[in-house]
């Protein structure tokens, strides 16, 4: 009986593979969870699989999923209905192929490991594990194997195939998703492809290892798996990732700055330029020669600071940031952007951040400062605060077509108007003051009222009430 039934098994497994055209071309069989082996390298083949997709291809409901190719060898289609694929060798009938599921002679198929049975496609109840497992391919009777692969530790982003295509060994390989594993890229006559992740070993920054790829631009952002920098950025080989350290404990801080300045504070040389202001929280002073400041977060040694460059305690600094290093004063060798960009104060060594802000788009001639003084957050300013306490905020609402106020004509010459445009304000006082804070017309009233300026000198005034701040220009 024993010997008649072993027979039994042999020609089931034989009429089995025949009738799906899947025999065995190397007549390979091994034990294999006590079903029969047969692995075929010229019919129906597991071809290629991801088995941690983060960012290669998605399935059809947009989503980064493991997925697993297979390829027909043969010159003729095979059913699949029924068939069954497994990521587990004590359970080769783990995810059956729904009726129907044909593949045609040198053609794909894509199955997603994914456990969402409910979406469009094949999608199998199963994921695969990045850190190494099976994929079991076997017939209809979930006893006889058509092809299978036990596969070590996968990269992210770096498919493991068989080159050449449907035939070869597995290899980690740049993904060839649903289409012929030959096609990845021929490195052959630029210095090689050691890592087989598609990127030539002149352009790779590490050949010997999948999971680093092609040399980028300068200043990309990238993550240097350290926790205690920030800003991590791409240097200029093109590959090395390194950020700054963690902004240490420091009293000197970025104050206020004006990005766009036309006629609110000149230089000592009479030019109206973009500043910096620092301000020293503590109660000592604190050296800066060789510190650095800087515009750019991928260059943060743009600029240093002047050997015995000190600011004492509540006490600010003041950097022109204009270009003009000849000129008297502190002169930074960058200007700054009025659509914004970065401000960054750095120590000696150029790798601690002090202090920095990422800042929006800019008002002309308004400037944009910490409030309170020293400690706040960044917030549009009243710029009489240029070198003094920022205590006077503003907003780019009330900048321009200030819904309470109107001031015509703006330019002014000789006279302006100034009329509160809500009929329910009462009595209010209005303060003007100059650019350096000096009152130059402090007045109470309601309604609209002329106020004469034939003998103020030319430059902007800042126009203050309970309710808004304005500015008003005279030629």
């Amino acid at each position: 009986m024993k010997i008649i039934y072993t027979i039994l098994i042999t020609i089931t497994g034989i009429l089995s593979d025949d009738y799906y055209g899947l025999s065995s071309i190397n007549n390979v069989e091994t034990e294999f969870n006590d079903s029969e082996s047969v692995t075929s390298n010229d019919c129906i083949v597991i071809n290629e699989f991801m088995a941690s997709n983060d960012l290669t291809v998605t399935d059809p409901d947009g989503e980064f999923e493991d997925w697993i190719e297979l390829y027909n060898n043969g010159t003729e289609t095979v059913d699949l209905s029924g068939f069954f694929l497994s990521d587990d060798n004590a359970d080769l009938t783990q995810w059956a192929f729904p009726e129907g599921i044909t593949l045609a002679p040198d053609n794909y198929l894509i199955i997603w490991a994914d456990e969402d049975l409910n979406q469009d496609g094949l999608d199998a109840d199963f994921k695969l594990s990045a850190s190494g497992e099976s994929i079991v391919l076997s017939n209809s009777t979930g006893t006889t194997i058509i092809d299978a692969i036990d596969y070590p530790d996968q990269t992210t982003d770096i498919s493991y195939a068989r080159i050449p295509n449907g035939t070869g060994d597995f290899q980690a390989s740049a993904p060839t998703f649903n289409s012929n594993n030959d096609s990845v890229i021929d490195c052959t006559n630029a210095g090689g492809d050691m890592d087989n992740d598609g990127i030539c070993a002149d352009e790779d920054c590490d050949d010997m290892d999948a999971s680093v790829g092609a040399a980028q631009p300068e200043g990309t952002d990238c993550d240097d798996d350290n926790a205690m920098t920030q800003n991590d950025v791409i240097l200029t080989d093109g590959c090395t990732c390194q950020g700054s350290d963690i902004a240490e404990s420091s009293d000197v801080v970025i104050n206020e700055f004006m990005a766009s300045n036309d006629i609110t504070i000149a230089d000592p040389d009479g030019e109206f330029e973009d500043w910096i202001e620092l301000y020293n929280n503590g109660t000592e002073t604190v050296d800066l020669s060789g510190y650095f400041l800087s515009d750019d977060d991928s260059d943060l040694t743009k600029w240093a600071f002047p050997e015995g460059t000190e600011v004492g305690p509540d006490s600010y600094l003041i950097i022109w940031a204009d270009e003009d290093l000849d000129q008297d004063g502190l002169h930074a060798d960058f200007k700054l952007s009025a659509s914004g960009e970065s401000i960054v104060l750095s120590n000696s060594t150029g790798t601690t951040i002090i202090d920095a802000i990422d800042y929006p788009e800019q008002e002309t001639d308004i400037s944009y400062g910490r409030f309170p003084n020293g400690t706040g957050d960044f917030q549009f300013m009243n710029p009489t605060t240029f070198n003094a306490e920022n205590t006077i905020r503003t907003s780019t609402n009330e900048l321009s077509e200030n819904i309470n106020i109107k001031i015509y004509p703006n330019p002014t010459e000789d006279y302006f108007f100034l009329e509160y445009s809500d009929n329910d304000f009462q009595e209010n006082l209005i303060t003007i003051t100059s650019t350096t804070g000096k009152v130059i017309h402090r007045q109470v009233f309601s309604g609209k009222t002329m106020i004469n300026t034939s003998d103020w000198a030319s430059g902007m005034y800042i126009i203050n009430s309970k309710y808004t701040v304005v500015k008003l220009v005279k030629p």
